[in-house]
């Protein structure tokens, strides 16, 4: 739920920070509008008063969660992948900070492979910007030969993201997995990697 003093938060912001618990919890499809009007302390009427429906309040959600995002990415377009995963161990201790957002990504991620899904246009934008993040610091590293040529851009991206989503998904069963330390562990047996490659 929202950590906002009440007198401080408007409806949209309990609309929004209610939604996020319930479809962190239940997903999509088993959380309902009466959920998210419980959690927000207000009427199901009430939520439809600010929101007309269970998708446009998942909508809504899924565009603050992005701009909340974004605001911990700098311009990396000039990176190389050493640069960028040092970046990225910083960045997922915060991200790690914040479990119901990361479980919500999940649960979302998952229901999404229903073609109907609505939250499966921003699955597929968000891991797509993801890798082409990915894909940029490697073409960088290329570049100026600290990466090897024949190295498949896409296929280092999607292992890489692939990976990284699969520890997090360890630590959301099991509050007792280190991820921070995992996901560290990956980027360095990756760093490794690529430099026993270049010699």
């Amino acid at each position: 739920m929202s950590s906002e003093p009440r007198s401080q938060s408007t409806p949209q912001s309990r609309i929004l920070s209610a939604a996020s618990a319930v479809f962190a919890e239940r997903g999509f499809n088993g959380g309902s509008l009466t959920d998210i009007a419980t959690g927000a302390e207000m009427t199901r009427p009430g939520v439809l008063h600010h929101y007309p429906s269970k998708q446009a309040v998942l909508l809504a959600l899924l565009d603050r969660r992005d701009q909340e995002l974004q605001q911990l990415l700098p311009d990396t377009a000039s990176w190389d992948l050493v640069e960028f995963l040092e970046y990225f161990e910083r960045a997922s201790v915060v991200i790690l900070s914040n479990r119901e957002l990361v479980q919500l990504a999940h649960a979302l991620t998952a229901e999404a492979a229903a073609p109907d899904h609505p939250a499966r246009p921003w699955v597929v934008k968000r891991h797509r910007r993801l890798r082409a993040d990915f894909v940029r610091a490697i073409e960088n590293s290329k570049r100026v030969g600290t990466v090897p040529a024949e190295f498949d851009s896409a296929a280092l991206a999607g292992a890489m993201l692939g990976a990284i989503e699969g520890i997090e998904n360890q630590w959301l069963v099991d509050r007792e997995f280190d991820a921070a330390a995992a996901i560290r562990m990956h980027i360095q047996l990756v760093l490794q990697a690529v430099a026993r490659k270049r010699k």
